[in-house]
């Protein structure tokens, strides 16, 4: 195969599960006539990009060679999926033919995903060599204790954004509003710094202070969508949604482009009212407008729509039109528009749907929930 032919199938894979289609992905994979350790790495972070963990193991199982990236992404699925006990007991890291910093700091950061400070500053005190990332990750895991967490800063030689967005995102997330916004405005540069500008607007956001958080981004000189989406989201949670639906008019206004993550939240809200109609404006506009390829999200917030606005037999013909995988997420909202509408042949359809889902995906945590909704359906 000539290797743009190949570079180009490779990249198909990750597009493919950037998307959420992870069975195309496969698909060009699987004819791939010669594999290099860079397809077989985009076929593996593809499983871990769609939360199929068990498929990413099989597939590192059977790479013919592997490199750092593939020793690395694995770790991290490692942490990120909460099979800590393999990287406890140093397992897969032993079986690496080389160790660099990135393993450690997966490791770290899998710790302080799971609330173990302690093990993830024994990794760190063991480093040989660290990097800010290092830092970041153990001012992750120290989250929970601010004097820890602030005597770790100090103790940062270099400070960079990740560091800053750490220690602000700590005191924002347990409700310090005042110290988060002290360093906040002691942050040089804090222009170049979306994620902390992010974390302040949340954090305004869950305390109910909509007001700051608007204030805040208002302040913002950079025109980025993350900060627009966030701003979005605050006032999503707080019931603002006349706000909500302003906000992609206001990033058009500002010269930024809407993406995935701002329709997500856009259908959302339109799903938590049961705008039906609204819903399907904005899908419709997200894709002939915006240029937005719609993703299973988009998908499950309009069939979730249609489905409590009473509109039973047009959200199965959108789950049935899907030309992605429809996720359970639809069936299942296609399932309890059924049951409060009394649609029990549909919702006999959608239960299967949803449980023979769960099960060729390898998600059993909601199989007996479903099996238990799909005997619910023989009403009386």
């Amino acid at each position: 195969m000539p290797f743009a032919t190949a570079l180009a199938s490779t990249i198909l894979v990750s597009s493919y599960a950037q998307a959420g289609r992870i069975d195309d992905s496969k698909s060009v994979f699987d004819r791939l006539e010669a594999r290099t350790v860079v397809s077989w790495n985009a076929i593996f972070n593809a499983y871990i990009h769609t939360g199929r963990f068990a498929d990413a193991k099989r597939a590192f199982d059977r790479m013919p060679a592997r490199d750092a990236i593939s020793w690395n992404a694995m770790i991290a699925g490692y942490s990120q999926y909460g099979f800590l006990e393999e990287c406890r007991a140093r397992s897969a890291v032993d079986r690496m033919p080389g160790h660099n910093v990135s393993t450690w700091n997966a490791i770290i950061t899998g710790y302080a995903l799971a609330g173990d400070p302690i093990q993830a500053k024994a990794i760190f005190d063991a480093m040989r060599r660290r990097n800010s990332f290092s830092w970041s990750a153990l001012l992750q895991s120290s989250s929970h204790d601010l004097d820890l967490s602030r005597a770790l800063f100090d103790r940062i030689p270099v400070k960079d954004a990740a560091s800053w967005n750490a220690i602000i995102f700590s005191h924002a997330r347990l409700g310090h509003l005042d110290r988060a916004k002290a360093l906040f405005d002691s942050m040089p540069g804090e222009d170049s710094v979306i994620a902390a500008w992010t974390s302040m607007i949340t954090a305004y956001a869950r305390a109910g202070r909509v007001d700051l958080a608007k204030e805040l981004f208002d302040r913002s000189r950079v025109p980025s969508p993350v900060l627009c989406n966030a701003m979005i989201a605050a006032y999503a949670q707080n019931g603002h949604y006349r706000e909500v639906f302003q906000g992609l008019v206001e990033m058009s206004l500002r010269g930024i482009r809407a993406d995935t993550i701002t329709f997500v939240l856009l259908l959302m809200a339109c799903s938590h009212r049961g705008l039906a109609d609204k819903s399907r404006d904005f899908f419709v506009a997200m894709v002939a407008d915006h240029g937005v390829a719609p993703c299973s999200e988009h998908y499950n917030c309009v069939v979730d729509a249609l489905g409590r606005s009473g509109r039973v037999l047009e959200a199965e013909d959108l789950v049935a039109a899907m030309p992605i995988l429809p996720h359970s997420t639809a069936c299942r909202s296609l399932l309890g528009a059924c049951r409060i509408h009394g649609e029990m042949e549909m919702g006999q359809r959608a239960a299967r749907g949803a449980i023979g889902l769960e099960e060729s995906s390898g998600v059993s945590s909601d199989f007996v929930l479903l099996s238990n909704i799909y005997s619910a359906l023989h009403w009386q």
